[in-house]
């Protein structure tokens, strides 16, 4: 019985021990998955198609105070070139004169929507030019399962992988022309970053937005000027999805959720603004700043947003 013992102890023992090796051999597998998800970024603010018109209807832009309101008129024609044609269709749209910080942010995009009912999002805001600044496109990924579209993960309209047509302005649309990204080639013909950026425009919360160049103390006004860069980059490692009902392989800035807020990193908060003076509020009020890296037009908003700018289906 005594050497009948040992060899049944010994047996299993390595039989645990071919368990654990097993066990092992399956962590490194995914370990080994997991490594083969190589990250990249497929972010282009400059990858529009040249603008070769001059709209024949003029632009509108006008601020009107009403009490606490403010109302801006707009005719999304703006005054420069763009691709094809676009036609007038003038709006009325309201904010808050005496805009504040909200206890919460608010996101521009609503990833719940279901491409059907609710809103689509925010437009972020009106751009002087008459053009609104709306960064969200309807291009949710499509849920193989059920043929609907999962908004929490919308294409990031200014990634090379998104197959969307853009001028030179990262604009389109012949009814409704709108800005998706940084207006690259009017922003050249009013920036040249010596001095602090032009006032764009106001955001939906009655916040102020510029182009990057602004106070490197954003305190004092005689600072020098300094390019501010945001706090987004892209995810490390694979996306959780199963390229089925949401998408898999690495993260590279095709999607809006391929990217990540690491405060500090940058100059900028989530809602790539700040708290600053400005030629125009020299005594300093929250800033909007479109950048050239993502997420160039904000994705959030600091304060709470008119509804007027909701973008229903």
């Amino acid at each position: 019985m005594k050497y009948l013992k040992l060899p049944l102890l010994f047996l299993i023992g390595l039989c645990l021990s071919l368990i654990s090796c097993d066990d092992s051999g399956d962590e490194n597998d995914i370990q080994s998955e997991e490594e083969t998800c190589i990250n990249s970024v497929t972010y282009e603010i400059d990858n529009g198609t040249a603008c070769n018109n001059t709209p024949s209807a003029s632009s509108i832009y006008e601020l009107k105070t009403v009490g606490n309101t403010v109302e801006v008129t707009f005719n999304y024609i703006p005054p420069h070139k763009v691709l094809g044609n676009v036609t007038a269709n003038q709006k009325i749209f309201t904010f808050t004169a005496t805009p504040t910080l909200a206890n919460e942010t608010t996101p521009v995009a609503n990833t719940s929507y279901n491409g059907k009912t609710g809103y689509l999002g925010w437009v972020f805001g009106i751009a002087k030019t008459g053009v609104p600044f709306d960064p969200v496109a309807a291009e949710g990924w499509l849920d193989l399962s059920t043929g609907d579209q999962n908004y929490e993960w919308n294409l990031e309209v200014l990634s090379s992988n998104a197959g969307l047509t853009y001028d030179c302005n990262n604009a389109h649309d012949l009814s409704r022309y709108h800005y998706h990204g940084t207006p690259i080639e009017y922003i050249k013909t009013i920036e040249d970053g010596a001095s602090h950026s032009a006032l764009l425009g106001y955001a939906a919360d009655g916040f102020p937005i510029y182009y990057k160049y602004g106070y490197a103390d954003p305190d004092n006004a005689n600072s020098s000027i300094v390019a501010l860069t945001s706090s987004y980059s892209v995810k490390a490692g694979c996306r959780p999805g199963d390229g089925v009902i949401a998408p898999d392989g690495a993260y590279d800035g095709s999607y809006v959720a391929d990217y990540e807020f690491i405060d500090g990193q940058g100059d900028l908060d989530e809602c790539n603004g700040r708290w600053a003076k400005t030629p125009e509020f020299p005594d300093g009020t929250y800033v909007y700043y479109i950048t050239d890296e993502f997420p160039s037009i904000p994705r959030c908003f600091a304060g709470t947003p008119s509804e007027d700018f909701k973008v229903q289906p």
